[in-house]
């Protein structure tokens, strides 16, 4: 299953998230009130579901506020055992510091949006290099309304990518052409 995401900046080209059960299935989204996390939310959700049943992954949680939770010991083991049943599990929160560092090594994609200090230093600190993290610490900090890094698993760098609106005319294109 391919999700469209947006648009890389530097690139331009779309960016898409591609969800198999061979690679890891999951996403954390993270980023400051107002950055976006619920239209990127709304998007992947309705590109889940205009796709329809897939023979591999067949459903997805998706888990928004998730670090209100994040004390929970649940979430590292959802995100460790629920691809074996055919799940992927989307998690978006305002606050990465408040996750178990366990979560992050079951986790290999990250959309990460605009957020705080701490936050980004903590995510650096858990998904890149330590030569890499100050780098991506102060990009978190900077990133524009709507735009957002994407790490995902087997690319060394990130996407720097513009969020595509739900209404836009290339999501509707996407959505009549797929």
């Amino acid at each position: 299953m391919t999700i469209r995401l947006g648009r890389d900046k530097v690139l331009d080209a779309g960016v898409e998230w591609t969800v198999t059960r061979r690679a890891n299935p999951h996403l954390m989204v993270v980023g400051q009130s107002g950055m976006g996390k619920t239209e990127a939310l709304y998007n992947v959700y309705k590109e889940m579901f205009r796709r329809g049943v897939q023979p591999r992954i067949t459903h997805a949680i998706v888990f928004d506020e998730a670090h209100r939770a994040s004390r929970m010991k649940l979430l590292p083991r959802l995100a460790a055992e629920c691809r074996k049943f055919g799940l992927a599990l989307i998690l978006a929160s305002q606050s990465a510091r408040d996750f178990d560092t366990a979560l992050f090594s079951n986790i290999t994609s990250y959309l990460l949006l605009r957020m705080t200090d701490q936050d980004a230093h903590a995510l650096a600190r858990n998904i890149t290099t330590s030569d890499e993290a100050r780098r991506v610490t102060d990009r978190l900090k900077q990133i524009e309304k709507y735009h957002a890094l994407f790490f995902r698993e087997g690319q060394r760098h990130p996407a720097y990518l513009e969020l595509m609106p739900p209404n836009s005319e290339e999501y509707t294109t996407l959505r009549t052409t797929s």
